[in-house]
């Protein structure tokens, strides 16, 4: 919102400020995160009084709320799993945990940066300061979710969850070891994750 001056006397004003649309999408993943676990009065610089409602006076677009309604169903699920006892790194470089109370890793003595946004589920890293890797999580995760929703803790207990990736830069494994969430019935592609725990492993091409 500093970005777009549109911080004064450490509460949010209207500016008519035009937001681009990757800031709109943070801010909406931002808003709907607070809406649903916690309330809007847990964030910094929002009116007391502020709804859903209240998104188009301050930030030039719409919010449909995702708390849910008396025509709503909201289904939820979870996966765990299997902790690894041994972990085979002889390809990568690095490795690093995520959740979501560590959700970036400052490495400095390899200039190192690696970002989780657990709002929007993207993941970066960046060398030197510069950004050389960026992907959401998203579409990996509902994928899987896909693939087993309905199925027994038994059923995919023993599975490893894993996601690879690589480009000009760098390549990167991901172990999943914990993610849950919820989505509408109305809307069963569309997944709010709520809480993740992942090991990534990354090699640096260059």
């Amino acid at each position: 919102m500093r970005k777009y001056n549109m911080i004064s006397g450490g509460t949010i004003i209207e500016t008519g400020a035009e937001i681009s649309e990757d800031d709109q999408r943070e801010l909406e993943s931002i808003l709907r995160y607070f809406d649903y676990s916690h309330g809007f009065s847990d964030l910094k610089y929002l009116p007391a009084d502020f709804t859903g409602n209240d998104t188009e006076k301050y930030f030039g677009f719409s919010y449909i709320s995702y708390r849910r309604s008396i025509n709503q169903e909201i289904h939820y699920f979870d996966y765990y799993f299997k902790d690894l006892t041994k972990l085979i790194v002889r390809d990568y470089d690095y490795l690093y945990c995520f959740s979501d109370y560590n959700d970036e890793v400052r490495d400095a003595e390899n200039n190192l940066k690696i970002k989780f946004n657990k709002f929007t589920m993207e993941f970066k890293i960046l060398y030197n300061e510069t950004e050389i890797y960026r992907k959401s999580l998203l579409p990996v995760l509902a994928e899987f979710h896909k693939e087993n929703k309905g199925l027994s803790y038994e059923d995919y207990y023993e599975k490893e969850f894993t996601f690879t990736d690589e480009n000009d830069n760098t390549s990167l494994k991901i172990i999943f070891k914990y993610f849950s969430g919820n989505y509408e019935k109305e809307n069963p592609d569309d997944l709010n994750i709520r809480s993740i725990s992942f090991i990534a492993l990354i090699r640096l091409k260059n």
